[in-house]
């Protein structure tokens, strides 16, 4: 038979492949492609599986030359199952899911299911917590299929309906801007008190909450010196000069919104690709113009993969996947 013509490795064969680095992949792939699911949820009489089973095909299509491939209702020993799971797409692998998603419609259709998306006998995000969705993954998702209101509507209501007190927490984009200008006046020996006093001021005299991220004080770093001139150790001109050549510099990194606040960091300038904003991925440094973390592509070419199997894998340019190994390799 072929099987005896063939000589085998003695060792064991191992088809795997890394668990964590192909749910990083997984969870940007959904971020890249879900958007581009058309299916008409405004017809609440379109039933949750019908929409599931629609997004299902679409994603697997998508997902036809990657590692990893979508399965629809996967069921648990005890009759359970949930709305997709996603499994290994490599030859001989394991049938078991690398990771699972659990969708639901807002609003709940019926009286008494407002809050499934959250708790309740069929409540998703409790299900999982008990374990009868995901067990043994480390990480799982949740859709909802929006048929009223919007996303901004829904995430505050599955919010607070988490915990009486929850808030939607993101990275401290404004924080992170502001730190400029403190390392900026520390460094000319302005005390970390005084910093604060003269930004409180400035604050309560505006009422702008983040005075060292607004386009007024970035795009003119005199009026930041005027403010600490009395503070700073030995002024003279060659450091007042370059000060205000730094912190205008910055500015030219930073995108200003409506509002005249920072909405937009470029921390490699801006002929990188990979830009901080406060409205992707909780702060973390992106690729511009989607949600793709930088750092999940880094550490898919530390694993070994080409720049030409990241690039075509996300749907991004190659210059892109170049950006964001330059900028962790500069970072460590």
């Amino acid at each position: 038979m072929l099987k005896d013509s063939i000589d085998l490795p003695n060792e064991n064969l191992d088809f795997s492949i890394s668990k964590g680095k192909t749910v990083d992949s997984i969870i940007n792939f959904l971020d890249v492609k879900l958007p581009g699911f058309t299916s008409d949820l405004n017809t609440t009489a379109k039933n949750e599986d019908d929409i599931s089973q629609e997004c299902c095909i679409y994603l697997d299509r998508e997902a036809r030359e990657s590692l990893f491939m979508f399965h629809f209702q996967h069921k648990y020993e005890g009759g359970r199952s949930s709305d997709f799971s996603v499994i290994s797409a490599k030859k001989f692998s394991s049938k078991e899911p690398l990771f699972v998603i659990e969708a639901k419609r807002l609003p709940t259709p019926g009286t008494g299911r407002q809050q499934e998306y959250v708790h309740g006998n069929l409540g998703g995000i409790e299900r999982f917590k008990r374990e009868y969705h995901g067990s043994g993954l480390s990480r799982s998702a949740m859709f909802g299929y929006i048929q009223k209101e919007t996303c901004d509507h829904w995430l505050g209501e599955i919010n607070s309906w988490s915990s009486p007190n929850a808030k939607v927490k993101s990275f401290d984009f404004y924080g992170l801007i502001e730190l400029y200008t403190f390392f900026q006046l520390q460094d000319l020996g302005v005390s970390p008190n005084a910093i604060l006093t003269v930004r409180q001021a400035i604050c309560d005299e505006t009422g702008v909450r983040y005075p060292f991220a607004t386009f007024e004080m970035l795009s003119d770093g005199q009026k930041i010196w005027q403010r600490f001139q009395d503070a700073i150790t030995n002024a003279d001109r060659s450091l007042q000069t370059n000060f205000i050549g730094a912190i205008e510099q910055f500015a030219r990194k930073i995108d200003f919104g409506k509002n005249h606040e920072a909405c937009l960091f470029f921390p490699r300038g801006r002929n990188s690709d990979v830009v901080v904003s406060p409205h992707h991925q909780f702060g973390q440094p992106v690729i511009e113009g989607t949600n793709i973390i930088a750092e999940t592509l880094y550490l898919m070419y530390l694993s070994g993969e080409s720049i030409e199997f990241i690039s075509h894998l996300y749907d991004l340019d190659p210059k892109s996947v170049n950006d964001a190994i330059s900028f962790y390799k500069i970072a460590a």
